[in-house]
């Protein structure tokens, strides 16, 4: 009675250090798939930071180009009048003079009344429009000589970045820091175009850009949140099928290698301790205990012979 009990027992602890097990191994390989799947989710989180930056630069460049080229237009349009205008008859040393003393003629007050119904009708969203005379006989430095504010006329030097884009032919300045030369902060669009002649010009004009780049970025952000919180979902739903998938794969497992065999020695010790020699242990090749059950075997068929052998003496 006392061999069978401690027999239940030795089966017992086995089988109690047996869940110990799995459940440990279980937690390991949660731990394993929880940091995978946040370091996944992390990773992908950051691809997609990466790929909306990309695509918000892109979308600025296209309404910036799209800006750009609605500027040349109107640009086509109201150049011609006033350059039929400096072409007439003593127009030009009119000009000439009223640079050199620094005052308005006739067609520098009606363009800058022009630019300021531009940017009072809210044409493509222009905040300034600007004329500027390129350096030359009349002046070393870029000269306002007509603008929608007229206190910039004469007075305001362009900075060096605009004259700079100016000379190289190119159709905008996107400026994420505003224009602080001309007070204006916030994302600000700058256009530019240049009007070649006998009298050449530099046409500038301003867009504030504050407005368009945050619909575009709550656009993304709403799609982000969106996306991280599928991809959210989608890595706890797989961590959770992985984890209970593994914990049912690695109880059958090692409920057929490990347990069962186990369960075999411990049910033919407890009938060798009972007496029972004649007990039958099955050994298949390749089993996790094929060597212990040989051995095992092996020990009951010599305790058999011991007995057979002292019978006979």
């Amino acid at each position: 009675m006392k061999a069978k009990n401690r027999g239940a027992s030795v089966s017992g602890d086995f089988k109690r250090k047996r869940s110990r097990i799995l459940y440990q191994i279980t937690a390991m390989i949660i731990v394993v798939f929880v940091a995978t799947g946040l370091a996944s989710f992390f990773f992908f989180r950051s691809s997609q930071n990466r790929l909306v930056e990309k695509s918000v630069d892109k979308l600025i460049e296209t309404e910036a180009e799209d800006f750009a080229g609605t500027f040349e237009v109107v640009n086509g349009f109201v150049s011609p009048e006033y350059k039929a205008r400096m072409a007439e008859p003593g127009a030009v040393d009119e000009f000439v003079a009223a640079v050199m003393s620094k005052s308005l003629t006739q067609v520098q007050t009606e363009a800058s009344q022009l630019y300021q119904e531009m940017v009072d009708d809210g044409l493509i969203g222009m905040e300034l429009m600007v004329s500027l005379l390129p350096p030359g006989e009349l002046n070393d430095e870029p000269m306002v000589i007509a603008s929608s504010d007229e206190s910039l006329i004469y007075e305001w030097q362009a900075p060096d970045y605009i004259v700079e884009a100016l000379e190289e032919g190119d159709l905008y300045i996107y400026r994420e820091d505003g224009v602080p030369e001309l007070g204006l902060e916030g994302e600000q669009l700058i256009l530019l175009s240049v009007s070649p002649g006998s009298i050449p010009l530099w046409f500038m004009a301003v867009r504030p850009m504050a407005e368009d780049v945050a619909e575009i970025n709550a656009f993304f952000e709403d799609e982000k949140n969106t996306a991280n919180l599928v991809l959210a979902l989608v890595i706890i739903a797989s961590v959770i099928v992985i984890i209970f998938i593994t914990f049912f794969v690695l109880s059958y497992l090692i409920r057929k290698q490990i347990t069962e065999p186990i369960d075999e020695l411990s049910a033919a010790a407890e009938r060798v301790m009972e007496g029972d020699l004649e007990v039958e242990i099955a050994v298949r090749e390749g089993e996790e205990f094929e060597g212990l059950k040989r051995v095992f075997r092996d020990m009951v068929d010599s305790i058999k012979r011991m007995i057979e052998r002292s019978m006979e003496g």
